[in-house]
């Protein structure tokens, strides 16, 4: 109730300090307070559970939502039950800069990631992503299974070297194709489809990607960004039309596929009429065609991707 007439730092608070099941995920698991925070709170919110995590002399209410009151002897204790939802204020930030990140907001979130010690992105999940370059795709591996990254990043490097990438391409013609085909990557990786898919969420499971025939509803803008890959699409499409470079170019023009296909199939418009790549007519000289050929056949790709990091 108190979440829903706005109150949501104390309704997240609250719900923290209960065992309730507060919905089912597509997973093994069920979502707690956590789960709440990170679909129902704006940033502002975010800062109140902060503010109030943080403040020095706590009422006697703020002590009882923080789990930080005083109990009578035999009563049965919620803190540790309170603190296995995480709601720290680590935790909270990153959930703030999460929420800038589904929206595209880079500067507001890497002023968000600014503030969390990079000491936090050691600790469970964040740890599972310590392997993985977000600035490489790698299409018949795109988790990074084989661990073949060379490159590792956290949440708050990923965002900076994002930042300084449109940067570099807005004001140098020469790295406009390169920047924007990483880009490209960073998102891609930021969807379902890739391995960094924490940037945006805070839980994966297999079950999620509906396609076809079940995904003819309307979609959310962040679900149309998750699942079809809306944002990583149009840089692929830039890298491709100023890249000079043919097996740059072929490599844009697999991913602007990649990214076209994801869409129409999520959209549901593959069940509609049979999916034609509309770039790959696009590649006009020899080439650049010949680099597409050899990504189609495998014969070159590996070496592609290890070509553009």
């Amino acid at each position: 109730k108190l979440i829903a007439r706005g109150e949501v730092a104390q309704g997240i608070f609250l719900l923290a300090r209960s065992n309730r099941m507060y919905g089912d995920m597509l997973s093994w698991s069920y979502k707690n307070a956590r789960h709440v925070a990170f679909e129902k709170a704006a940033p502002a919110d975010f800062d109140r559970m902060i503010a109030l995590l943080d403040k020095p002399s706590k009422t006697p209410f703020e002590r009882y939502l923080t789990a930080r009151d005083e109990r009578p002897e035999g009563w049965e204790d919620t803190n540790t039950l309170f603190d296995q939802n995480e709601l720290t204020r680590e935790r909270l930030l990153d959930y703030k800069a999460t929420w800038y990140m589904q929206r595209d907001s880079l500067e507001q979130a890497a002023a968000a990631f600014r503030q969390i010690p990079d000491s936090f992105w050691t600790g469970f999940p964040y740890a599972l992503f310590a392997d993985d370059d977000p600035f490489v795709v790698n299409i018949e591996d795109p988790h990074n299974y084989n661990k073949q990254d060379s490159a590792h990043y956290n949440k708050r490097t990923i965002v900076e070297r994002m930042i300084a990438l449109k940067a570099e391409a807005a004001r140098n013609p020469k790295k406009r194709a390169l920047n924007n085909y990483l880009l490209g990557n960073a998102y891609y990786n930021m969807t379902w489809h890739g391995k960094y898919w924490i940037m945006t969420r805070i839980q994966w499971s297999i079950h999620e990607f509906d396609g076809g025939t079940e995904a003819t509803a309307e979609r959310s803008e962040a679900d149309m960004r998750y699942f079809g890959t809306a944002l990583a699409e149009p840089y692929y499409v830039a890298a491709m039309a100023s890249a000079k470079d043919p097996v740059l170019q072929a490599m844009a023009c697999r991913m602007a596929g990649e990214c076209n296909l994801e869409r129409e199939f999520y959209t549901g418009r593959t069940e509609e009429h049979e999916w034609s790549d509309p770039y790959v007519g696009l590649l006009r000289d020899s080439k650049s065609q010949e680099a597409f050929a050899a990504i189609e056949d495998c014969s070159g790709y590996a070496d592609f991707v290890r070509r553009f990091r």
